[in-house]
């Protein structure tokens, strides 16, 4: 009989792995997040950054809580150009849609 070979990699717990995954592929979404989060007034200016914030991102979408819907209103209007605002601010075309819902700001 032949010699028993050495395993040449070591087992890693599935749990590990996703959990590493799952990091490489949101860093990126969690930075513009973040980013975005510092400077919304900037993007938004000071009245609607006060009555909002940047929640989430899935894809090329932001999600955005406002304080009220009269605030979501607004921000229906001016849509296009916070997106405008926002992808200048992060120096490339990262989002494409936002979507505002009524929430905790």
């Amino acid at each position: 009989m032949g010699e028993r070979r050495k395993p040449t990699k070591k087992f890693a717990h599935i749990g590990e792995i996703l959990q590493q995954t799952l990091l490489n592929c949101r860093r990126e979404t969690n930075e513009t997040l973040a980013t975005l989060g510092e400077s919304w007034a900037d993007v938004v200016g000071e009245t609607l950054g006060a009555n909002s914030c940047p929640a989430a991102m899935k894809g090329e979408q932001l999600f955005v809580y406002v304080t009220s819907s009269v605030w979501l209103q607004e921000f229906y209007f001016v849509k296009a150009d916070v997106i405008d605002a926002a992808n200048r601010m992060l120096g490339r075309p990262l989002i494409q849609d936002i979507k505002f819902k009524v929430g905790k700001v």
